[in-house]
């Protein structure tokens, strides 16, 4: 199942709600070719670990890496 455009954004306000990361239009068309394959909810629980984990900037390989984990 992969995410619609929606979920995208969805997933990019989770992280900007955490690292106050401003995204816009090509955020979401970016991530949308990154990680857009994956299930949405998967990709909401890798960046909560993640960032319960570390205060590293998260970008689309540790929402991938974390996902193929689970």
């Amino acid at each position: 199942m992969t995410m619609t455009s929606d979920e995208v954004w969805d997933l990019l306000e989770l992280i900007a709600s955490i690292d106050r990361r401003k995204v816009g239009l090509t955020d979401r068309q970016t991530w949308q070719g990154l990680v857009g394959d994956l299930p949405s909810a998967d990709a909401q629980a890798a960046v909560i670990a993640h960032y319960a984990e570390t205060t590293e900037w998260i970008m689309p390989a540790h929402v991938r890496q974390r996902v193929k984990a689970m």
